[in-house]
């Protein structure tokens, strides 16, 4: 998986977590000067960038609703 693909599956999946818990669910046991953790944190400025991420002020980031996973927004509309 691609990492902005990977860093939105994982906010995704664990709401509310840090960058700190970020870093340590896609790199575990990585340093953070490791070029693995770079490659999460980068995409991760981008998407905070264009608004793809919130990052609230206690460092808590979230993937807005509207920014679900196409497949994720099918299974949450009721059936007609």
């Amino acid at each position: 998986m691609q990492p902005i693909g990977a860093v939105l599956q994982f906010l995704d999946e664990h709401p509310g977590c840090t960058r700190q818990q970020l870093v340590e669910g896609l790199c575990p046991g990585q340093d953070t000067s490791a070029p693995a953790v770079a490659e999460v944190l980068s995409p991760l400025r981008w998407l905070i960038d264009k608004g793809h991420v919130i990052e609230f002020s206690d460092g808590t980031l979230a993937v807005p609703r509207a920014h679900r996973p196409p497949a994720e927004r099918a299974r949450s509309v009721p059936a007609s």
